[in-house]
């Protein structure tokens, strides 16, 4: 830029402002230059409803595995379809949530019970969700079920993110609460 400004009778004030905005004119934070940060977020897409029930005389149960089937895309969607999730027979639906950090993506599947309360029965669900904007990278997995009791193995595993994938990740339980 090139500013050509007659002293004469100009005062330090008006001169100091012209500089002023000359400088902030020429910042290097356009929007252009600024990169955005994002944060994975976790979206409930669909869910099954009570496929089969597992009342609490049955709580060693040993039927078909718990499995995550999952597909990543070039457009950083982590889609996961959680087959057998155990929940309470008399939820009003279920949420779930996620965390992306330092190589861990770990979700958390909740039960709602809004307007009902828990019973003494246990379901197994199939759900349905996304993770979306998880950037790319090699990842551990964890799946934080409600209804698991210490001792129980975790539905964890490890993936490699840097591309376009579908995996399977799966594990026998033998007992719920």
């Amino acid at each position: 830029y090139q500013v050509s400004i007659s002293a004469t009778g100009t005062s330090l004030l008006v001169r100091s402002t012209l500089v002023l905005l000359l400088i902030l004119s020429c910042s290097h934070d356009s929007p252009q230059m600024q990169q955005s940060v994002t944060t994975p977020t976790a979206v409930m897409v669909q869910s099954s409803g009570c496929r089969q029930t597992v009342s609490d005389r049955e709580a060693r149960y040993t039927a078909t595995p718990d499995c995550i089937y999952l597909s990543y895309d070039k457009h950083h969607v982590l889609r996961l379809a959680h087959v057998n999730a155990v929940m309470n027979c008399c939820i009003s639906g279920n949420s779930v949530s996620a965390v992306v950090s330092e190589g861990m993506i770990r979700i958390t599947e909740q039960e709602k019970f809004e307007g009902t309360q828990p019973c003494r029965c246990l379901c197994l669900y199939d759900l349905v969700y996304e993770v979306r904007q998880v950037p790319p990278g090699l990842y551990t997995i964890r799946i934080e079920e409600t209804n698991l009791p210490s001792g129980e193995p975790m539905l964890e595993g490890t993936v490699d993110l840097t591309s376009p994938i579908t995996d399977t990740i799966c594990v026998q339980h033998s007992n719920y609460r």
